[in-house]
């Protein structure tokens, strides 16, 4: 079974705090706009991430969750509104 199918996200589409839960690794957490620039960085631990979206623009973006070593192992996007 993936380990990582069970990462919840929401809302989708987000106004203010973006909410990830059940992430089973510690690494880091990277937002990158439509452009392919990376936004902000997170470092993550396991279980749960609130991401604070609130300053940025409306439209698309992408997530990421890296491994210690530096694999993206989970992708998703998210719409701001």
């Amino acid at each position: 079974r993936d380990r990582y199918a069970s990462i919840e996200v929401f809302p989708n589409p987000v106004v203010e705090t973006l909410f990830l839960r059940e992430v089973p690794t510690r690494g880091s957490l990277n937002i990158y706009d439509g452009q392919g620039r990376i936004l902000t960085q997170l470092s993550t631990g396991p279980h749960a991430i609130d991401v604070d979206m609130s300053a940025y623009a409306k439209g698309w973006y992408g997530i990421e969750l890296m491994a210690s070593n530096g694999e993206v192992v989970w992708q998703t996007r998210v719409l701001k509104q």
